[in-house]
C-alpha cells in the first residue's frame, strides 16, 4: 500500500465492520474506486467475514444463539455517529489475527461451557424414581436393629414379590418380642403362617396374612409402600421431606422425613440412604428428639435384593 493507503486503512476495517461515519464511508468509497490496492484489502476483510460466518455456523446450534449475540453487539457497537468512544475489543476486531483468534476463543468458552454445565448440574432426584426401581425386585432381605434398654436386638426379615410387587411370601426372626414370648421365628403367605416360639417349644399354624401372628403389618418395613406413603404424606402436606443429593456418585441420596409442629410425630425424623446408582433403599433411620437432641432408636437396612432365598432357612 501506498503511504496514504497505510493511513487509511483502519478506516477500511471500521467501513467493512459498518461503524465508519456515513461521510468518511463515502469518501472512503471515493478512494476504493480509483485504488486497487485499499479495493483488494477491502476484498479481503470481507472474505475474512465469509470465513468467521461459515466458522460460527459448524459450532454446535445450542450455542448458535450465544454466538449471534455476541456478534451483534460487536456490529452495534459505535454505530452512532455520537459515539465517539468505542470500545477497545471493538478495536481489536480489526485486526484480521484478532478477529480470528476472538472467533476461537468464543468457541473454545462455548465448549468450555457445555462441558462443565454438562459436568456439573446435578440430577434430580424424585421418590417416583425410588417407586419405580422396586417395580423390577423380587426379592430382599431386611435387618432392623432396635435398643431396648441397654440390649439391642435385630430382627431380620426376607421378603419375596409377585409380578405385581405384592408380598407373595415373608420369612422373619426375631430374637426377643418381650416377655414371656421371647424369640420367634414366622414363615408365611397370603393365606396362611407358620411361627416357631422357641422358648416354649410351641409350633404354630395360622390361616390368614402372616402379619397377624408377626403382631405388626409387614407392609410398613417393605421399602416401596413405605417410600409411596411418604409422596402421598408429602401431598398431604403430613409431612416435610428434604432430598439432599450428594456430587459424589458413591455418596447415598439423603431422604430426610420431618413432621410438622402440632402433630403427633413432631418429636421424630427418619433418615432414608438412596443408592444414587440405583435409585433402591440401603438404610433407613428412626430418630426421636430427646433433650433438644436427636437421638438414634431404629436402624433398618435393606440387603441382598433379588438374591433367591434359600428354602431351607
Amino acid at each position: 500500500m501506498k503511504s496514504e493507503c497505510e493511513k487509511i486503512k483502519d478506516k477500511i476495517a471500521d467501513y467493512i465492520s459498518g461503524i465508519l461515519a456515513d461521510e468518511e464511508a463515502a469518501s472512503l468509497q471515493r478512494h476504493m474506486d480509483d485504488c486497487s490496492t485499499c479495493r483488494e484489502y477491502a476484498r479481503a476483510l470481507k472474505d475474512e467475514d465469509k470465513l468467521l460466518t461459515a466458522l460460527f455456523a459448524e459450532i454446535d446450534t445450542n450455542m448458535e444463539a450465544r454466538q449471534q449475540r455476541v456478534l451483534n453487539e460487536i456490529n452495534r457497537s459505535g454505530r452512532s455517529e455520537q459515539n465517539k468512544t468505542i470500545p477497545i475489543w471493538v478495536k481489536i476486531m480489526k485486526n484480521r489475527i484478532a478477529k480470528l483468534a476472538a472467533a476461537a476463543v468464543i468457541i473454545i468458552a462455548a465448549g468450555i461451557f457445555l462441558y462443565i454445565t454438562n459436568n456439573t448440574t446435578p440430577v434430580a432426584y424424585a421418590l417416583q424414581d425410588t417407586i419405580e426401581a422396586y417395580n423390577t425386585i423380587s426379592s430382599l432381605h431386611i435387618k432392623t436393629s432396635q435398643t431396648v434398654g441397654q440390649e439391642t436386638w435385630t430382627t431380620e426379615t426376607w421378603l419375596e414379590f409377585d409380578m405385581f410387587g405384592n408380598i407373595n411370601s415373608v420369612r422373619t426372626y426375631t430374637p426377643y418380642c418381650g416377655e414371656p414370648v421371647g424369640s420367634l421365628t414366622v414363615v408365611g403367605s397370603g393365606d396362611h403362617a407358620e411361627a416357631w416360639l422357641a422358648r416354649h417349644n410351641l409350633y404354630i399354624v395360622g390361616y390368614g396374612n402372616p402379619s397377624g401372628v408377626l403382631g405388626f403389618d409387614v407392609s410398613q418395613i417393605e421399602p416401596k409402600g413405605l417410600v409411596e406413603r411418604l409422596s402421598q404424606q408429602e401431598e398431604l402436606g403430613e409431612i416435610v421431606l428434604d432430598i439432599e443429593v450428594p456430587s459424589q456418585k458413591d455418596k447415598p441420596i439423603l431422604v430426610t422425613v420431618t413432621y410438622p409442629a402440632g402433630s403427633l410425630s413432631e418429636n421424630w425424623k427418619k433418615i432414608l440412604y438412596i443408592d444414587q446408582a440405583t435409585s433402591l433403599v440401603k438404610k433407613i433411620e428412626k430418630l426421636e428428639l430427646i433433650d433438644g437432641q436427636y437421638r438414634l432408636k431404629n436402624t433398618t437396612e435393606f440387603f441382598d435384593y433379588n438374591q433367591e432365598i434359600d428354602p431351607a432357612m
